[in-house]
């Protein structure tokens, strides 16, 4: 199949190839006939425009000048009538020269007889005169002239001068026009009159006759006014000095109105010019523009489209000629053109040529029947008879001869063609079908391999023809169904073979969905066979639709009898593996209980042994033991929790825990191991930057002192680093720890299996080390659990780093309540130290608080000049931080004396760390110094340090060495405290009996003891004078366990009085769910087996009530913090005497009750302050209980009243109480812790009698 598919997508490609190969030929050529088309196209768009405006153009023209011809020819017919008018009005006025010519001494009457007539015609003359001797003698028509009779010209310059010139120069003068006495406008027209002297028969001067011409009328007479509707009309008189315009408006004659003008010639010698312009100005456009426009675009479109239609049709001709090219040379099928005659081949294409080997001028020269095997030749005889006879042949099959010599199989087909000179020629497709030859044979035996896989898988087929309503079955369906091959499978007739109602429906409903909403089915069902035989099927079906119709379902039939056998007999297998794990979680929690019960007992009284007068090497045997117990126990629990992990019941806590403190107390527990095995322990918390998170705190210890508690196991010599870092990311914390050694080192070979259970490195380790190999795996588990992960990197014989990450919640509200740090910028730090790990640790983590660090290896260098420049004064600001855990106490005080003695560090803060006990030594001089503390730094100690000032005094701190000096247990004695209290121990376990009574004696309280759950009842309910005031109640019992007698109380079966009473349960159980069990069940609270004293305290302290009588306090030893409160000054701060009483006059269990309290104290007053930030008044109101009892039982005195005090406030919710009382509570907890722990350093060997404080 897999050879199939890559023939496949190899023919597949080599068509991709072909086709790309097409594009790319023919895509030049057809490229070339675009860019010729859309260059003819371009050519005639431009031709059409342009003619389109040439022609518009051209009758816009036409048209101007049209206009022109007709406003000149217009104006000429004016210019034309309006000299004719003036001519014929000169010559009527001569008409009167001759008058006067013929009667020189004519008179006013004769006048007007001669001038009456001249007034009849046409002429357009408003009056006639007669001047004389420069005087105008006679006037026709007088109306309206009478005072024009007489005139002396003399009075008008303007008119005398035209008169005397027409005199001088005998000639005819036009004057004007002039604005008429008589109103309007007129020309006058001066004639000289001479005649015959009679005398001497010579021509003299007789005067003028003056003739007036009405412009008006004859502008009207001309044709002037009604020229002007269309015509903007001018005329301007021409003179030798001067051109003026007396008709129309001047801008006509402007160049810029391109006027046309003619001129009259006056019989004066002047001329008139005429200028004439239309009335809208000489049209832009032809009136006609828009439709010879119309006319130009739409011819023009129809002209550009029978060019775009006859360019198309040259573009599809010569694409069509291209696609038949291309498809010829580029076919994927061998083409080629013969003759019909002599069977020579023409052309062919470039595919025939691949396939038969030859070159094109090769093939040219063979014809027809070269090609064609000999073996075929009556087959190639009857098709060439078909296409004589049809005018086609083919398909058919037959093998052609390639040019190597070897034969391959074409199909043929043909097509006869003639040309226009009636010659036959033969278009031949010639396929090379090879590879189709190969491809068929190849599904075939694919075909063959599937029906036999199906018959081995016992797969078969069924279809349902919806349309139809009929159903198809494949051979190997109906062989699982074990019918016959004439069996016919209906809707009908199939169901007999689902026999069961269940195997019906399934099947119905599966189809039914499949072809209503088209959704896939697979279904395991029992179904009968034709014989008879049941066996499971696994039947699959899908649906097929067309238009939104179903049309068909169709699916697969596989036989999984045998798989179906197979799979029930793991889930029986799987059920009998889950019985057997369940069994082997019984089994560790009875083991647990039964191996748990003896360990309390050897705990117990090794506790209470512990707790007795021992000497010294009394005190050893029983530490060792202890410690063995211990251990024990711890393997113990590491089984447990292997245990819960692989059964997947481990359960995580998401509380809020201070990250910082919580490795400052792992470091803690984990240094004096180190320390005594001369390894240094340093603690890298540069990375936190912030203090409260959210998660699991007890998982998180227990990884990080797992990995610590193996460094140090591992190591004999250098570091244990623990650094740790935390990020944000996705909204959660990422905390990363890397835990470094310089320890033995793990071979490469061995990392890998390393975080497996029970392993270890080789069996030797085991025997050397001790462990029980499940640490690790269980620290992996933890860290998976969290979110995280864990690795390791290790070189041998060089040391290891396991490093591990997981996912906190981030806790933002609470920030604001870290410890603050002090102002430490640019602050001189001076860091002497011989580790290079600590001095860098430290000197981050001061840097990031803007400190200027020196790191120093040797004491003496801090009196180098260089260091200690000469303008430089030290101050009170100045900090050395002095580890002087590799010097005597001699050279320490002279070191510390030096310093005080040197100018510059004279007020300078000094500070001694060591991880020795060398505080210890007497011979020790601290009074130079103004701290002294343990390495590991913590991050509170680092804090103390930056707030210490130069007048403090440092206090001596010793660490107990662990076999020299007890385990601090700190179990109690304080029968004062509960003188008033009496408890009921339920147990049936002799042992534990024996170490719970004890216990109870030795810290002080009244007990009885019940052996099983019906005697408790009976004790409860028997009348007493004293009261239990809290029960001790052991889980698992004979006659009655512990979860009915509690039940039994609850009800009231004990009595009404018991019905609230405080039930503790004690239980050997560890495994997950025991401590909800209990509570469920009605239990406060829950102590697991085994359990020390201190444990046992700490339980009693929360659920019991007491009351203690305070007195009078003498003056304390040193001086403390007093509260601010003046009623609180009455009251002592700590009765050291009574509590030494309380501890039975022996101060060694003093000093373990008050190291339990300074322990203790420090998680309550970080419970306080969260309760109090997040308003939670009942979380406040118990921490200040519990701390109301732990004072009370160690007499301090202050503490417990403003512990009382706060719990009275809380139960009544009092917000403003709480606030006064709180910042109380505060100071009081720091001055009794303070007071506490100067008491144990001045009581740090030997007890001593104890002083009121």
């Amino acid at each position: 199949m897999n050879h199939l598919i890559a023939r496949l997508k190899k023919r597949e490609a080599h068509n991709e190839l072909v086709e790309d190969q097409h594009k790319a030929s023919f895509r030049p050529d057809f490229s070339k006939i675009q860019w010729l088309q859309k260059s003819i196209l371009l050519a005639s768009a431009i031709i059409i425009i342009a003619g389109s405006v040439y022609i518009d153009q051209v009758n816009n023209r036409n048209f101007k000048t049209h206009a022109r011809d007709q406003a000149d020819n217009a104006l000429k017919i004016i210019a034309a009538r309006l000299e004719g008018n003036i001519l014929g009005n000169l010559q009527t006025a001569k008409a009167m020269v001759s008058a006067i010519y013929s009667n020189p001494v004519i008179d006013q009457a004769g006048f007007e007889k001669f001038a009456k007539p001249l007034f009849d015609g046409s002429a357009q003359l408003r009056n006639i005169s007669a001047t004389q001797n420069l005087t105008l003698q006679y006037m026709y028509p007088v109306k309206g002239n009478e005072s024009a009779i007489g005139f002396d010209y003399h009075k008008r310059p303007d008119q005398l001068k035209d008169l005397l010139r027409s005199l001088q120069t005998q000639e005819t003068i036009i004057s004007g026009p002039f604005e008429l006495i008589q109103g309007g406008q007129g020309l006058i027209a001066r004639i000289p009159v001479t005649i015959e002297n009679p005398t001497n028969r010579k021509a003299e001067v007789w005067g003028t006759v003056s003739a007036v011409i009405d412009l008006q009328r004859l502008y009207e007479a001309s044709g002037l006014l009604k020229a002007g509707e269309n015509l903007n009309i001018a005329i301007r008189k021409i003179s030798a000095d001067s051109s003026n315009v007396f008709f129309g408006n001047t801008n006509s004659f402007s160049k810029a109105s391109n006027p046309v003008t003619s001129k009259i010639a006056m019989p004066s010698g002047e001329e008139w010019q005429l200028a004439a312009v239309p009335q809208d100005g000489w049209p832009a456009l032809a009136g006609n523009a828009s439709t010879i426009r119309l006319y130009l675009c739409l011819a023009g479109l129809i002209i550009y489209s029978m060019i775009i239609v006859i360019s198309q049709q040259i573009n599809r001709r010569q694409r069509n000629t291209l696609l038949l090219q291309s498809l010829f040379d580029l076919s994927p099928i061998g083409i080629a053109l013969s003759d019909f005659n002599s069977g020579n081949f023409l052309k062919v294409n470039d595919t025939l040529l691949a396939s038969t080997g030859y070159s094109r001028e090769e093939f040219t020269s063979l014809n027809y029947w070269q090609l064609g095997a000999r073996s075929q030749d009556e087959a190639e005889q009857y098709q060439l008879r078909a296409l004589q006879k049809t005018g086609r042949y083919g398909p058919y099959e037959r093998h052609y001869i390639r040019k190597d010599g070897s034969e391959f199989p074409v199909r043929l087909s043909g097509l006869l063609i003639k040309d226009g000179s009636g010659k036959s020629f033969v278009w031949s497709i010639i396929e090379d079908i090879s590879a189709q030859r190969k491809t068929a044979e190849i599904m075939q035996r694919q075909q063959s391999l599937m029906r036999s896989m199906g018959a081995q898988a016992r797969v078969g087929a069924w279809e349902y023809i919806v349309s139809a309503d009929k159903m198809y079955w494949s051979e190997m369906t109906r062989k699982i169904f074990k019918v016959n091959d004439n069996f016919t499978p209906t809707n009908e007739s199939i169901k007999e073979f689902y026999y069961t109602s269940d195997s019906q429906q399934r099947l119905d409903k599966a189809i039914t969905e499949a072809r209503e909403d088209g959704v896939p089915f697979s279904e395991e069902i029992r179904i009968r066979t034709a014989n008879g035989r049941e066996t499971w099927i696994h039947i699959t079906g899908q649906a097929e639709f067309n238009q939104g119709r179903c049309v068909r379902v169709y699916g697969s039939v596989q036989d999984i009898d045998s798989r179906r056998k197979v799979r029930d007999e793991l889930i029986v297998a799987k059920e009998t593996a889950e019985a057997a794990v369940h069994a082997k979680s019984e089994f560790l929690a009875v083991m647990s209980h039964e191996i748990r019960t003896p360990m309390n007992g050897v705990l117990g009284m090794l506790n209470l042994l512990d707790g007795s007068p021992l000497n010294e090497d009394q005190a050893r045997k029983v530490n060792i033991a202890k410690t063995s117990a211990q251990s024990l126990l711890s393997l113990i629990n590491d089984i447990l929790d292997f245990s819960k992990v692989d059964a997947g019941k481990l359960e995580l806590e998401n509380i809020v825990f201070n990250i910082r403190k919580l490795f400052d107390d792992i470091a803690a527990s984990q240094a004096l191991h180190a320390h005594e095995k001369g390894l240094e322990l340093i603690v890298d918390q540069t990375a936190i930057k912030q203090t409260w998170v959210s998660g699991d705190p007890a998982r998180l210890r227990q990884i990080v002192t797992n990995l610590l508690a193996n460094a140090i196991k591992f190591t004999f010599e250098g570091n244990i680093i623990l650094r740790a870092g935390l990020r944000a990311k996705n909204g959660q914390l990422i905390l990363s720890c890397a835990i470094t050694d310089t320890g033995i080192g793990i071979p490469n070979s061995d990392i890998k299996q390393l975080f497996s259970p029970f392993t270890q490195i080789d069996a030797s380790t085991t025997r050397k080390y001790g462990g029980s190999g499940l640490g690790l795996s269980i620290c992996k588990n933890l860290c998976e659990l969290m979110g995280g992960n864990i690795s390791v990197a290790s070189t041998y014989h060089e040391g290891s780093t396991f490093t591990f990450t997981i996912c906190l919640q981030d806790v933002n509200s609470l920030d604001h309540r870290e410890q603050l740090v002090p102002n430490a910028n640019h602050r001189q730090i001076f860091i002497v130290d011989q580790n290079a790990e600590f001095r860098a640790s430290l000197s981050n983590q001061l840097q990031l608080w803007g400190a200027k660090v020196s790191a120093i290896i040797e004491p003496n260098d801090l009196f180098d000049e260089s260091l200690i420049t000469s303008d430089e004064k030290g101050s009170q600001s100045t900090l050395i931080i002095l580890d002087i855990s590799h010097q005597d106490s001699h050279n320490t005080n002279e070191l510390c004396n030096r310093l005080r003695q040197h100018g510059y560090f004279k007020d300078a803060v000094i500070v001694l760390c060591s991880s020795n006990h060398l505080a210890s030594n007497d011979d020790l001089n601290l009074s130079d110094v103004n701290g002294f503390f343990l390495k590991p730094l913590s991050h509170s100690d680092i804090i103390s340090i930056l707030n210490l000032q130069a007048q403090d005094i440092a206090a001596r701190k010793v660490r107990e060495s662990s076999i020299s000096k007890p385990e601090n247990n700190s179990y109690l004695s304080v029968e004062n405290a509960f003188n008033k209290c009496k408890v009921l121990l339920v147990e049936d376990n002799p042992v534990n009996q024996e170490v719970g009574r004890c216990t109870l004696n030795e810290i002080g309280l009244k007990n009885d003891v019940a052996i099983n759950g019906k005697i408790a009842l009976e004790m409860l309910k028997a009348e007493n004078n004293e009261q239990y005031t809290l029960i001790l109640l052991d889980c698992q019992m004979p006659e009655m366990d512990g979860y009915q007698v509690c039940r039994s109380i609850r009800s009231g079966k004990a009595g009404e009085i018991y019905r609230n009473i405080p039930i503790i349960a004690l239980t050997a159980n560890a495994m997950t769910g025991d401590k909800e069990k209990c509570i469920s069940a009605g239990m406060n609270d829950y102590l697991p087996k085994p359990f020390t004293p201190s444990d046992l305290i700490t339980k009693l302290q929360r659920w019991l009530q007491f009351e203690s009588k305070p007195s009078i306090a003498p003056t304390p030893s040193a001086p403390q913090k007093a509260a601010k409160d003046s009623s609180e000054t009455e009251v002592p701060m700590w009765l050291s005497a009574k509590a030494l009483d309380s501890a039975m006059g022996r101060p060694e269990v003093l000093k373990k009750l008050l190291q339990l309290f300074c322990q203790q104290i420090g998680d309550q007053m970080t419970a306080l302050e969260r309760a109090y930030t997040m308003s939670n008044i009942p979380d406040l109101t118990s921490v200040a209980h519990a701390v109301k009892g732990s004072a009370g039982q160690l007499h301090g005195m202050q503490l417990h009243r403003c512990a009382a005090k706060l719990e009275q406030a809380g139960k009544a919710n009092d917000p403003i109480a709480i606030q006064q009382l709180y910042k109380e509570f505060k100071v009081h907890s720091e001055n009794l812790k303070n007071c506490f722990e100067n008491y144990l350093l001045e009581h740090g060997q030997s007890a001593s009698n104890a002083e009121l404080v």
